[in-house]
């Protein structure tokens, strides 16, 4: 298993509201409900190789895609302060020599939850019956 399973597993791996997930590399799968996916995905949003971002797909699985997020670690925990005093940086997992990836700066095990929380939240809208029926007549 290398550092983004982990990280995943961390972050999603044990909850409510994704059932049965599957964990390969840096994307997860998972039931919502009968009808509804999801799709979570670390993803380097400015530069190759600088994993910063979830990406979050719902889909319908006769269907296709309902919706989709992303969410900026930094968004979520705010920049990283840097041991050597210079100006803090966006958090952010990253290749550098090792292909199985390695934080930049190691954020907490509650930054880690926090950023865990916000996205299952988002998940959750899509579980809510008043809120799946209000998405059909947009």
């Amino acid at each position: 298993m290398n550092q983004y399973e982990k990280e995943m597993r961390m972050m999603f791996g044990d909850n409510n509201i994704i059932k049965d997930p599957l964990i390969v590399g840096r994307t997860l799968t998972g039931i919502l409900d009968e009808d509804l996916r999801i799709k979570l995905k670390f993803i380097a949003s400015e530069v190759q190789g600088k994993y910063d971002t979830v990406r979050a797909v719902i889909i319908n699985r006769t269907s296709g895609e309902v919706d989709s997020q992303n969410f900026l670690f930094a968004d979520i925990i705010g920049m990283q302060s840097r041991p050597n005093g210079y100006d803090p940086i966006a958090p952010h997992m990253w290749d550098n020599a090792n292909p199985k990836g390695a934080w930049y700066i190691q954020p907490t095990v509650q930054q880690k939850a926090d950023i865990g929380d916000t996205v299952l939240t988002y998940a959750e809208m899509f579980q809510d019956p008043a809120y799946a029926l209000n998405m059909q007549f947009r």
